[in-house]
């Protein structure tokens, strides 16, 4: 089952934020001005497998890298200054085995 990892910056000052969760992952702004980091994986561990190397490269601390690897292990989530990057099943673009979208 695909997966997809999405992550909002409201404002150009967390941009730099967004990039750094986002590490390889292509971040883009939106027409609203906002930036989105939105990548699809095949699996769900590989998935979580993404977000818990982007924690060791952005946690130093132990006691914080061990709460955001809790985290992403819990709620398939990880936090890094004031953003949230979460792991969410990606809709079939396919209704009734048809290839017409909703």
């Amino acid at each position: 089952m695909k997966v997809q990892i999405i992550a909002n910056a409201p404002t150009s000052y967390q941009f730099n934020s967004l990039r750094a969760l986002a590490g390889s992952l292509p971040t883009s702004a939106t027409p609203y001005g906002t930036y989105e980091l939105h990548a699809i994986f095949e699996t769900r561990a590989e998935a979580m497998q993404h977000l818990r190397d982007r924690a060791y490269k952005l946690y130093d601390d132990p006691t914080e890298l061990r709460e955001a690897i809790a985290e992403i292990n819990r709620y398939g989530m990880l936090t890094y200054d004031c953003l949230t990057a979460r792991i969410e099943r990606l809709a079939s673009p396919f209704v009734n085995g048809s290839n017409f979208h909703q």
